[in-house]
C-alpha cells in the first residue's frame, strides 16, 4: 500500500534513479529543467485501488476519474505538493487500477513520473544518438516517449500535455467525473 508518506519516500528514491539512469548515458540535459507532470502509483486491484481513492480523496483539492477501456484511472490534485527531489515539486497523483487479468509488478512502487516538455521529436533524437530503448505512446490526450528504467518495467515518460489539462478537458466534454467529498 503507498500511503502519502511512502509514497514521498519513493519518489525521491524514484527521482535519483531518474538521475542516475539519465546521466549514465551522458544525457543529464533531458532532465534537468524538465518540470514534473504527475507521478503515477498502480493498484494491485480494484479493491486496493479503492483503498487509494479513500486515502487520497481527504488530501486532495479535486479528483477526477475516467473509465479508460475496462479499467478506473483517477488524478488526485494534492493541496500539498510532493517533494521530488531534483525533479521538483508534483502536485498530481495518478491512480491506476490494473488492467483486467494483470498483475501490477510496481503495484508497491512507482509506476511512472511524467515529465512535459514541449518537443518529443528532440527527447526521441537525443535517446536514439544514444541507444536508448523507448516506444511512443499514443491516445486521443497525448503522446508520450516511455522510457523503462528498472526491471520492475517502472518508466519514465516525456510527454507533450499536461495531466491537468487533460483532465479538465474530460471533465468539459463529460468523459471524467469528480469524486465529491462525503466526509
Amino acid at each position: 500500500m503507498i500511503n502519502p508518506e511512502r509514497l514521498q519516500e519513493l519518489l525521491l528514491d524514484y527521482a535519483e534513479e531518474v538521475k542516475l539512469f539519465f546521466y549514465s548515458y551522458g544525457l543529464a540535459n533531458l532532465v534537468i529543467d524538465a518540470p514534473i507532470d504527475h507521478v503515477a502509483i498502480k493498484a494491485l486491484n480494484r479493491k486496493v485501488y479503492e483503498q487509494y481513492l479513500d486515502i487520497y480523496l481527504p488530501l486532495s483539492k479535486r479528483m477526477s476519474y475516467e473509465e479508460v477501456g475496462p479499467r478506473d484511472i483517477t488524478i488526485a490534485e494534492l493541496y500539498n505538493p510532493l517533494d521530488a527531489g531534483t525533479l521538483g515539486k508534483v502536485g498530481l497523483v495518478e491512480i491506476m487500477e490494473p488492467k483486467p487479468g494483470t498483475i501490477a509488478t510496481t503495484h508497491d512502487l512507482i509506476d511512472h513520473v511524467e515529465l512535459l516538455v514541449p518537443d518529443l521529436e528532440h527527447i526521441k533524437e537525443a535517446l536514439q544518438n544514444k541507444e536508448v530503448q523507448f516506444k511512443v505512446q499514443s491516445n486521443d490526450n497525448h503522446t508520450a516517449v516511455v522510457i523503462e528504467i528498472t526491471e520492475w518495467g517502472q518508466e519514465i515518460k516525456f510527454t507533450d500535455r499536461a495531466l491537468f489539462d487533460i483532465a479538465e478537458k474530460q471533465i468539459a466534454a463529460g468523459a471524467a467525473k469528480i469524486y465529491e467529498q462525503t466526509k
